[in-house]
């Protein structure tokens, strides 16, 4: 992804540096559409969203010029996602396309939810992921595409407040219950995965994520802002199935695993365990412990690397191991 943090050692015994690289806005994405797709790896995608979809479109090909792909990409009509999936004679069948987009948007579920009869709104997660799996099975019954299913971002009602939580049939419990069995659902389905957007909205703000004017005005439910973290989760995952991803993960050993500089402190005078700011190192360790399952950890450096096992072999705070 464009947005990540990186460590950047300073002096000795001082504190590492984060420094944030910016993701491209949806400004410079748009210039990537004026760039040579020609040698890029060319993919057919199908659309589909029941709210406006004209600028993620853009942000999408945008993107994926970065990621080294020419995306193809056929935008159903506005709100035709049911007609497009479940009419065997549609424009999405006649696309034969390499991955399919489905991006059902929150506002349109509590829509449909304010429409039921209160007896019927304990029901909407029940029938919406009776809806999506329908919908699989009629995809994958006429194609032999992929599939990117967008979650649901929260939206606080305001009926119940925190009570909302104990309540079934309130928005907000359906809306946390769908998201629940969205991942049960893609945990046994094949071909069928799901990006993130309820993550986003938690992380950027839902006042970064969503502007009610532009909605009500345009129909579009992502701001501008937003479109370029959209369509890099998307872009994630599609680079994930074509066998683009990272199978190495390089990093310094002082003032990045640990605090300090082993050679001049000592091991019993690095920082790292609980207090202070030994816990950023370990919390670190512990998230490289778990993204290097089925890996194994080596200290390049030769100079280096008795130095790097013995820290790891007797210091009793560390929490990495080596392979």
């Amino acid at each position: 992804m464009w947005f990540r943090y990186c460590a950047q050692a300073r002096r000795p015994g001082k504190t590492p540096e984060f420094r944030l690289l910016k993701m491209k806005n949806f400004t410079q994405l748009k210039k990537n559409l004026k760039n040579d797709f020609s040698n890029l790896k060319s993919l057919k995608i199908a659309l589909l969203g029941d709210s406006a979809t004209q600028l993620l479109q853009q942000a999408l090909r945008g993107t994926g010029y970065d990621y080294g792909f020419d995306l193809q990409i056929w935008e159903a009509d506005f709100n035709q996602i049911e007609r497009q999936v479940f009419d065997p004679t549609s424009e999405l069948y006649d696309l034969q396309p390499d991955l399919v987009i489905i991006f059902h948007a929150s506002h349109k579920l509590l829509g449909s939810y304010d429409k039921l009869v209160p007896e019927a709104q304990a029901g909407l997660a029940a029938n919406r992921i009776q809806l999506v799996e329908n919908m699989v099975d009629a995809i994958q019954r006429n194609l032999r595409a992929k599939i990117i299913y967008y979650n649901y971002t929260e939206i606080e009602d305001a009926v119940f407040g925190s009570y909302a939580n104990q309540v079934e049939s309130s928005f907000l419990f359906q809306q946390r219950k769908l998201n629940y069995e969205l991942m049960l659902f893609a945990a046994n389905q094949a071909n069928f995965y799901i990006a993130d957007l309820a993550n986003i909205q938690n992380r950027v703000g839902k006042k970064d994520f969503f502007q009610s004017s532009i909605y009500i005005n345009t129909e579009m439910v992502l701001s501008i802002d937003t479109l370029p973290e959209v369509a890099s989760r998307t872009l994630d995952i599609i680079a994930a199935l074509n066998g683009k991803f990272k199978k190495c993960l390089v990093l310094d050993l002082d003032n990045t695993l640990w605090g300090g500089i082993i050679g001049d402190d000592g091991i019993e005078n690095i920082q790292l365990g609980s207090l202070g700011i030994g816990k950023a190192f370990s919390e670190f360790q512990y998230w490289i412990k778990i993204e290097k399952q089925g890996y194994h950890t080596r200290c390049l450096q030769q100079k280096y690397r008795v130095g790097c096992q013995r820290a790891f072999r007797e210091t009793s705070r560390h929490v990495a191991e080596t392979g």
